[in-house]
């Protein structure tokens, strides 16, 4: 059965820490009043794509972590190889476009699609001050290798085997978090 967004904050909210995953814009103080007035744990990040909306909320709750999300390069593109043919040409830019873009939402982290990361931007953006989260992770390998370049947390449809292949003695292990 289906559960309501205010359903599962009741249910599992006090409990674990929380990637809200804004996906549209005009409900921020409604939002805001809502996460509010839970007793949250610490480490709540409201993110999206939308960085108009999420400096809305930033400014409506200077305590809430803000994470503003890119990978989507061309949605139509998404399937193999296209996406990867379109990330390959953006990656690039992203060194001058993220920052400004997180300057506009306020935010603290990147949310970014893996095929965007490098060890380089990952390097850069963590010397400039944000934490960099990867979504969606399925592969094992993948997920190693993204550990090694230094993320600070990867999303993923299977936890139970990303975690397997994070323990594997990688030095990155104990630095990555799944989400």
């Amino acid at each position: 059965s289906l559960m309501l967004f205010e359903e599962f904050l009741d249910r599992f909210g006090e409990t674990i820490p929380l990637n809200v995953d804004v996906k549209g814009a005009g409900f921020e103080r409604e939002l805001v009043t809502m996460l509010r007035s839970r007793d949250l744990p610490d480490g709540l990040v409201v993110s999206g794509r939308d960085a108009l909306a999420l400096r809305r909320i930033k400014l409506l709750a200077p305590e809430f972590r803000i994470g503003l999300s890119r990978g989507l390069v061309v949605p139509w593109l998404g399937r193999e190889p296209h996406a990867t043919i379109a990330a390959e040409m953006l990656r690039p830019t992203l060194p001058a476009q993220l920052p400004l873009h997180a300057g506009l939402a306020l935010a603290d982290r990147f949310m970014l699609n893996h095929r965007l990361i490098n060890p380089w931007l990952v390097r850069f953006l963590r010397w400039s001050g944000y934490s960099v989260f990867c979504w969606t992770v399925n592969d094992p390998s993948r997920a190693r290798w993204l550990a090694d370049a230094g993320v600070d947390a990867i999303a993923t449809d299977h936890p139970a085997l990303i975690a397997k292949a994070l323990s594997l003695d990688h030095e990155a292990d104990s630095r990555v978090t799944l989400k």
